[in-house]
């Protein structure tokens, strides 16, 4: 959930500063369907890939003779 607000709070920081520049800037339905997509997508997948690269750091640590997380 926070992974979702950070990424939705930059695409608001990001559109507001092109108003800002721009004066005549036009938002397409279309890019506001990609930018939801991509609010959603990036909120689903983060901690799919954290908890990933968790498990790979634990293996290598574990190869390495350093103990795991949990055993510290």
């Amino acid at each position: 959930m926070i992974v979702i607000l950070a990424v939705f709070l930059k695409n608001i920081v990001l559109l507001t500063v092109l108003v800002f520049i721009s004066n005549s800037i036009v938002f397409l339905k279309s890019f506001l369907i990609a930018s939801a997509v991509s609010i959603i997508g990036t909120g689903l997948i983060t901690p799919v890939l954290i908890s990933l690269f968790n498990r790979l750091g634990d293996i290598h640590g574990r190869e390495a003779g350093t103990p795991a997380s949990e055993e510290l």
